[in-house]
């Protein structure tokens, strides 16, 4: 984006490995005989782009080194806002950013600093981010929205009240699976159940299709991302966004509907024969005074059934292969059990149990579920997942009664294993632990 651009759109751009970034954002110079070389660029649109790695040329037949340092957007001095334009400000919309671990590229960078002029619109935009570089923050009063920022989150992350910080289930994030038939572009398009699904933000004028071909409402909430399809999904008005039931029906005789209110994303909220083996359905039993909700159901098949934990319910009587993770005590006892015999107990505080699971693919998506309670009510007890790549995450249950816990994660391109655990930081009682699985997603 050079010095007196006019209305210039960047989209369905797919980068990698460019060793000077995604795209390059140029201020505005005094220079002799360049009439517009004084005039800030407006009406800049940047959307339905993918970048991977860029920053870096680690991998690529022909190598360099930066002159100018590194960043996917790399601005050169502030950022360009034209005065009384109809776009005063850059608009980067439904982009999905990826940096891989061991990379150290920021994806907002400036050569004049960490706090530069001017301000940006940023919006729906995928972040994925394992690397270690550190955005820059503008004085001017910026637009931060709807954004997904997962990984790394350095201490410079843009401030997002509506920003979604879990995994966005991408299908080969880097690329990095020889065996994904997902390559290229496709790579980054998302799982049915990934939390990207219309968690975006409605954008006007926004061009009418994504970087893949699919349509994109203005009027309905988009995904945040370059992809906005539903990401294979079976079911048809997964998340009811036509505003009616069909092709879900009642199942039973009490009425229930879709309403415009309640909504997990989009608009609508809430059972439907969706395939032929299965029948998916919401439902709330008798008793109690209140409504129940439920959106964004999903159906899709996993990559293996195969469960990588092993020893995942403890009925071999012993805590091995599990190991404690702090000094106080937990182990296997023969009592509490979700299923079977046996479960895990933790200790009242700082007490766990571990289980580095080896063999997973890199860049891999797995969903990992675990059964938790607590002895006392209102404590609680951790289901989580660490060192595989990326920021550690968890689930907690505070309940008497065992309550599934399930999350998904993804492996950095260079980690092939994860810690599986069971936990409770605090308290007065014992934590429970049971049934865990950790299966690949296609």
């Amino acid at each position: 984006m050079d010095r007196g651009n006019h209305n210039t759109t960047f989209q369905y751009n797919y980068s990698h490995q460019n060793l000077g970034g995604f795209l390059l954002v140029m201020p505005p110079f005094a220079i002799a005989n360049e009439p517009t070389s004084t005039v800030p660029s407006d009406g800049t649109v940047v959307r339905y782009n993918i970048s991977e790695n860029d920053g870096s040329n680690s991998g690529c037949p022909t190598s360099g080194t930066q002159t100018h340092g590194g960043g996917v957007l790399h601005f050169v001095g502030g950022v360009p806002n034209q005065s009384g334009s109809s776009s005063a400000v850059p608009l980067f919309y439904n982009n999905t950013f990826s940096v891989r671990d061991g990379l150290s590229t920021p994806i907002l960078y400036s050569r004049s600093g960490t706090s530069i002029s001017g301000a940006l619109s940023f919006q729906n935009n995928a972040v994925f981010n394992y690397g270690s570089g550190n955005d820059f923050t503008t004085t001017g009063t910026p637009t931060y929205s709807n954004n997904l920022f997962y990984g790394n989150h350095p201490s410079r992350e843009p401030a997002d009240a509506a920003k979604v910080t879990a995994d966005p289930e991408f299908r080969n994030p880097g690329n990095a699976s020889t065996s994904s038939s997902c390559t290229g572009k496709n790579a980054y398009q998302v799982h049915a159940s990934s939390p990207a699904i219309r968690a975006g933000t409605v954008i006007s004028s926004n061009g009418g299709q994504d970087a893949f071909g699919n349509a994109i409402s203005e009027t309905a909430a988009p995904n945040i991302g370059a992809y906005n399809g539903t990401g294979g999904n079976l079911l048809s008005n997964a998340g009811f966004e036509t505003g009616a039931l069909s092709p879900w029906t009642q199942a039973s005789g009490n009425s229930s509907s879709v309403t415009a209110a309640n909504a997990r994303t989009g608009s609508d909220a809430l059972t439907t024969a969706a395939s032929t083996t299965a029948t998916v359905y919401c439902w709330k039993n008798a008793g109690g005074s209140g409504a129940g909700y439920c959106d964004d159901l999903a159906v899709e098949p996993l990559s293996s059934a195969t469960n990588a934990v092993t020893n995942p319910g403890y009925e071999t009587g012993a805590l091995t292969p599990w190991v404690q993770s702090t000094g106080t005590a937990a182990g296997v006892v023969a009592s509490n059990a979700c299923s079977g015999t046996y479960a895990l107990q933790t200790a009242a505080s700082a007490s766990g149990a571990i289980q580095t699971v080896s063999g997973l693919t890199s860049s891999g998506t797995y969903l990992l579920v675990g059964w938790a309670k607590v002895a006392t009510a209102g404590e609680e007890v951790a289901v989580g997942a660490k060192s595989f790549g990326g920021t550690e995450t968890y689930l907690r249950a505070s309940t008497t009664s065992y309550a599934q816990q399930p999350l998904s994660f993804t492996t950095g391109v260079s980690t092939t294993s994860a810690g599986v655990y069971c936990y409770k930081n605090s308290g007065s009682a014992a934590g429970y632990c049971d049934d865990y699985s950790l299966v690949k997603l296609l």
